[in-house]
């Protein structure tokens, strides 16, 4: 079916925002380096520039959800694309390390409006038929600039200075913002349901200690703030259950497994593979000696693998079954991450090649399914919310992996400088970090496995 020159530009404006956020996340961590000494920043200033950003846009990501359901998603959508773009263009110019955590707290939340409504306005603009191509465009994007960040991070930074890399980032949102302008129409409505403040105000406050907490596992405060995030969910969950109309109706969990496992297997794949192209850097860069650059240029193959296939398992998943195409998936992710955690030093670079082909398969055919999956099994009032939910999975995935890398390379490494005398000493923390997801990605497997064959035995009883 041939998509109307409408649906082309929703597509493309939702598909520009879903890359830039997560570029956004993984680009400036490779630059800030140069950030802290351009500002003569400390360590805790610049770890800010992150957390901020991952924090802000994590907390904010179901309230703006839940609010596009009650008053509209495009107005939502529009919004958050011109505050994302004026914020991107404004780090740019940051005279200070302070202006910059702030300005990039503002770019976060532009950055929850687009992401939280996207998803949802491309099911709105799309038949039943054609959404699990579409997804797989738009998530091929979230997955493209989560690894082709710190590639094109470095190289603009190297090349034209940090700066630049602002600036250049806001190009494809600024087209995004001229087509939402001209395609989408201004859709607020007030809303006849009142909004769950109280609910938002836990969930902002749940996911905000979970993220700090677990970023600061090394400090005498890391483990407090978890359990208080623990403590703040159980107030939420409460809140929740007692609302006519909550935040989070909790009936798309309890009551729909298919919603339910989707997004537990979000959360399981982000935290299995998200941490792969931090570790090969070190990796490629420890073991063979490889210029940052040059590591960068080796692993965009896997980024480019899922880009090309994810529209393509998008389609498989408007013609078949969308489970047994995200179990494949994640057999495959599962197989590439135990075969990563055999490499040494005298892995040839057809191998390291290779895995990060079989890594890109398995998650083009994890994501786009998935996704279709998830947001089938939910009513079209509860898209805005289906959309935020998911997006929280992956951040919370993201960051747990990364607190995962940092505890292992910690007790495992200590206080060593990673430099090539000590890649030993990685290289035994990465086989075992990678073993781990190797075994969390099994878990998710199985899990898919023994659910969808009880799906299907309950509908060979009906």
């Amino acid at each position: 079916m041939t998509s109307t020159p409408k649906q082309k530009g929703v597509l493309f404006a939702v598909a520009a925002t879903q890359f830039a956020a997560p570029f956004m996340i993984s680009s400036v961590g490779v630059v800030l380096p140069v950030i802290g000494q351009d500002f003569r920043a400390s360590g805790v200033a610049l770890s800010l520039v992150e957390s901020v950003f991952l924090g802000v846009h994590a907390m904010c990501l179901l309230a703006f959800g839940r609010m596009s359901d009650l008053t509209g998603r495009n107005w939502i959508f529009t919004a958050g694309v011109s505050l994302f773009c004026l914020s991107t263009i404004m780090l740019g110019f940051s005279p200070t390390i302070h202006v910059m955590i702030a300005i990039r707290a503002l770019q976060a939340l532009g950055g929850a409006m687009q992401v939280s409504t996207g998803l949802a306005i491309l099911m709105d603009a799309f038949p039943s038929e054609e959404r699990g191509r579409v997804l797989g465009i738009s998530l091929a994007c979230v997955y493209l600039g989560l690894s082709t960040g710190p590639f094109v991070g470095g190289y603009v930074t190297q090349v034209l200075g940090w700066r630049w890399l602002f600036f250049l980032c806001v190009i494809p949102c600024i087209a995004a913002l001229a087509f939402s302008f001209r395609i989408l129409r201004w859709d607020y409505r007030p809303s006849k349901v009142p909004f769950d403040y109280s609910g938002a105000a836990a969930s902002t406050a749940c996911i905000g200690l979970l993220l700090s907490g677990g970023a600061n596992m090394d400090s005498p405060w890391g483990l407090p703030m978890v359990l208080a995030s623990l403590a703040a969910l159980a107030v939420f969950l409460r809140i929740e259950a007692r609302r006519e109309n909550p935040l989070l109706n909790l009936g798309l969990f309890m009551g729909n497994p298919g919603f339910a496992l989707g997004n537990l297997l979000q959360f399981l794949n982000f935290l299995a593979t998200f941490g792969v192209t931090f570790l090969m850097s070190l990796f490629l860069q420890l073991g063979h000696g490889m210029t940052p650059l040059q590591a960068g240029t080796v692993l965009v193959v896997q980024p480019f693998v899922q880009s090309v296939l994810a529209p393509l398992c998008g389609r498989l998943a408007d013609r078949y079954p969308p489970a047994p195409l995200f179990t494949t998936g994640m057999l495959l992710t599962m197989g590439g991450l135990g075969w990563a955690a055999t490499f040494d030093a005298s892995t040839s670079m057809v191998s390291i090649v290779v895995m990060l082909v079989v890594m890109g398969v398995g998650i083009a055919l994890f994501v786009s399914p998935n996704m279709k999956a998830i947001m089938d099994s939910v009513e079209p009032r509860d898209y805005g919310v289906a959309t935020a939910v998911t997006g929280q999975m992956r951040i919370i995935g993201m960051t747990s992996s990364m607190v995962a890398i940092s505890m292992a390379i910690s007790i495992l490494v200590g206080d060593m400088v990673l430099d090539a005398a000590a890649f030993g000493h990685f290289n035994r923390a990465m086989s075992f970090i990678l073993g781990g997801s190797c075994a969390v990605g099994a878990v998710g497997t199985a899990t898919s496995l023994i659910v969808t064959r009880r799906r299907n035995r309950a509908k060979d009883r009906l």
